[in-house]
């Protein structure tokens, strides 16, 4: 092998060299692979190779080479895959020059027992002498550069000088290399930071554009298909708008977009239309071109979030003006506003014509559960508006009040009570239990008969649950005695009919708890049938005939008798409507 140059001895040394190649912004590994050249040429070895160390220091790979033989690359980095650390790789050159710091000689690797794992590998090469010196800048170790030589070596204090030499100007210029090649990529990340900066500056401009335009649109009184065809022209694209079930609401533009398109489509983008946890539709358009995706996602969204805004606003204006509409109407049934002209224009700005006939109808729900109350009152609101063109209908507490246009019409009632079936289906339809009682009142026309015709309607609901008939639908016209009985002015006086007639029975059941009363009334409901009568109440026919013949024993009546049957039926029913109260004497 050639003896080493001093150092110094090259005017264009190494260092000097790879200023140059720093100079001309070569690529780190261009300039690594100088370096192995250049000290392969100057401290005399057939082959040269800087390896350096990872993050942690543990492993090491070959960064660059020069001379190397063929596959040797590929075998060194593989026998590298090894720790640093452990026993296999601790006694190489390599890691003893890294980890003491200090330039390490294998004068004959064929003979040296420490170099004993790796002697196929220098047999196979066709080498026998390494030197390796670490790689030392302010007392950090940047890696090692390794010289091979064909023949056994040992290196003078002159040529160990020469090749630390070397490996210190080695080790700047891979420090300034690297320091040049970070300032690099500092500067391309800054240089990358600052454009994307720019493209965001530039999107949030259009963004900003995106949101005066829609909101403009939607100040401006516009409605999902205004929205759509504001987005469509700021992207470029047709834009769907669907329901929550995915059905088309409208589009941009005719024809639609395609019909493949909808809010599962792995190519569209997609705008979600929710109040909250409420998802009431979908935004859709095509994807468009990459570059502008993020700002197509920002426009979509902002859309669904403008119809959203859009949808709240409508169902705001619509709820205030059904309580504008339930107040009034809430006032003309309770005969609250005095003043004739006001409640005349107040009725003609909803439509209601005083002067001309109308019916009030009342339907109340009856459900123990208040939870589905609310919903059960909406259906019945809705079906009665349907099912009665031109009626003013509104909420006045847990009923649905309607003010029913008639016109002197035959079939008024009926067809309030078709309305009221109609509406019953729809609330029996939620679950067991719903049941809508209905009362339809007299004939109103002048402002302070509605108040009457509400009343009637009122007194017809109570009268059916009094008579455990709720769930039905009764008329005021259908009363007859029964109103007479709601109408009394005294109370007492049926509360004295009721007792002439039943007291007896009414003191025996209320001292020894018997069931002499809802004997009598199960008989009578079931046209005076014992049979049936007891199959009603799960008893013997001779307990009901039994209890019957007590009842005619104490009252001194007899049931065969039609004019005593009038009187105990209308005492029955005065128990009925006068509710719960003492009959003990």
């Amino acid at each position: 092998m050639a003896t080493a140059a001093p150092a110094g001895t090259d005017a264009r040394d190494i260092f000097g060299e790879v200023v140059e190649s720093l100079v001309h912004e070569r690529p780190l590994a261009e300039t690594l692979a100088l370096i192995s050249r250049r000290v392969c040429e100057l401290g005399a070895f057939d082959f040269c190779g800087i390896l350096l160390p990872d993050a942690e220091g543990d492993h090491v790979h070959l960064a660059a080479s020069h001379g190397f033989p063929p596959r040797y690359v590929t075998r060194l980095n593989d026998v590298f895959l090894g720790s640093l650390r452990d026993t296999a790789l601790a006694g190489s050159p390599t890691a003893s020059a890294l980890r003491r710091r200090e330039t390490a000689v294998m004068t004959d690797a064929l003979s040296d027992e420490s170099f004993r794992p790796w002697r196929a590998l220098a047999r196979e090469f066709g080498y026998r002498s390494i030197v390796s010196a670490p790689l030392v800048v302010e007392g950090e170790v940047l890696g090692a550069l390794n010289g091979y030589s064909a023949q056994p070596r040992d290196l003078t204090d002159d040529q160990r000088r020469t090749v630390e030499t070397l490996a210190g100007q080695a080790a700047l210029a891979l420090r300034m290399t690297m320091l040049v090649d970070a300032q690099h990529e500092t500067i391309a990340k800054l240089r990358e930071a600052n454009e994307q900066l720019e493209a965001q500056r530039r999107m949030l401009e259009r963004s900003h554009d995106i949101h005066m335009r829609l909101t403009s649109a939607v100040i401006a009184g516009a409605y999902f298909h205004a929205v759509a065809q504001t987005l469509a022209g700021l992207i470029g694209r047709p834009v769907l708008v669907t329901d929550a079930g995915g059905h088309p609401i409208c589009t941009s533009e005719a024809p639609p977009p395609d019909p493949a398109l909808h809010a599962g489509s792995p190519d569209a983008l997609v705008g979600r239309i929710r109040i909250g946890a409420e998802m009431l539709g979908f935004v859709v358009v095509e994807e468009g071109e990459l570059s502008s995706r993020d700002l197509d996602v920002r426009a979509v969204e902002h859309a669904a979030t403008v119809l959203a805004l859009e949808i709240v606003k409508e169902r705001v204006a619509r709820a205030t003006e059904e309580r504008l509409r339930s107040d009034f109407l809430s006032d003309l049934l309770d005969g609250r506003d005095a003043a004739e002209e006001r409640i005349g224009e107040r009725a003609r700005h909803y439509g209601l014509t005083l002067g001309a006939e109308h019916r009030v109808v009342v339907a109340a729900v009856e459900d123990d559960d208040r939870d589905r109350r609310p919903e059960a009152l909406d259906l019945v609101a809705a079906a009665l508006a349907e099912r009665l063109p031109g009626a003013l209908t509104g909420r006045a507490g847990d009923v649905v009040t309607a003010a029913v246009p008639t016109d002197g019409e035959e079939r008024a009632v009926e067809r309030a009570g078709e309305a009221v079936a109609a509406a019953r289906a729809r609330v029996e339809a939620l679950g067991p239990g719903l049941r809508v009682s209905a009362g339809i009142g007299a004939v109103a026309r002048a402002a302070p008969e509605f108040a009457a015709s509400y009343a009637g309607a009122m007194r017809c609901i109570d009268v059916l649950r009094r008579l455990g008939r709720a769930g039905e639908t009764l008329a005021a016209d259908e009363l007859g005695i029964l109103g007479l009985f709601v109408d009394s002015a005294r109370p007492q006086e049926l509360e004295a009919l009721a007792r002439q007639v039943l007291g007896p029975v009414l003191e025996h059941d209320a001292r020894s708890g018997s069931a002499l009363l809802r004997t009598l009334e199960s008989y009578l409901a079931a046209g005076c049938d014992a049979r049936a009568c007891a199959r009603e109440l799960y008893v013997h026919v001779n307990t009901v005939k039994y209890r019957l013949r007590q009842v005619q024993e104490l009252c001194g009546l007899d049931l065969r008798d039609p004019h005593d049957l009038l009187r105990v039926t209308m005492a029955r029913l005065i128990v009925r409507l006068l509710g719960d109260r003492e009959w003990s004497p």
